[in-house]
């Protein structure tokens, strides 16, 4: 998939994903942890958000890895920045 671009498009695309594919999300002091079903499409779909993610230069650590049957998100960065997040 094409890596999306601009910070509205990322949003969106993080909100659909999301919807489709959300487990369950942990937070904790400057760490989000959003684990999403390892589904087909999910891996790349999420692969794709993360790269433009860390494209973006937020300041933020943005990585995917399986854990357990689940494709897990981990962002990591300065707290209010990972608290301001809406994802998961």
């Amino acid at each position: 998939p094409a890596r999306p671009s601009s910070s509205e498009v990322r949003r969106h695309l993080w909100r659909a994903f999301d919807a489709d594919y959300a487990l369950y999300t942990n937070r904790t002091d400057g760490t989000l942890t959003v684990h999403y079903a390892a589904v087909e499409g999910a891996r790349e779909r999420l692969a794709a958000l993360v790269d433009a993610e860390n494209t973006a230069g937020s300041g933020l650590r943005w990585r995917a890895r399986e854990d357990r049957g689940h494709l897990v998100l981990e962002v990591t960065g300065p707290a209010e920045q990972v608290d301001g997040l809406a994802l998961g």
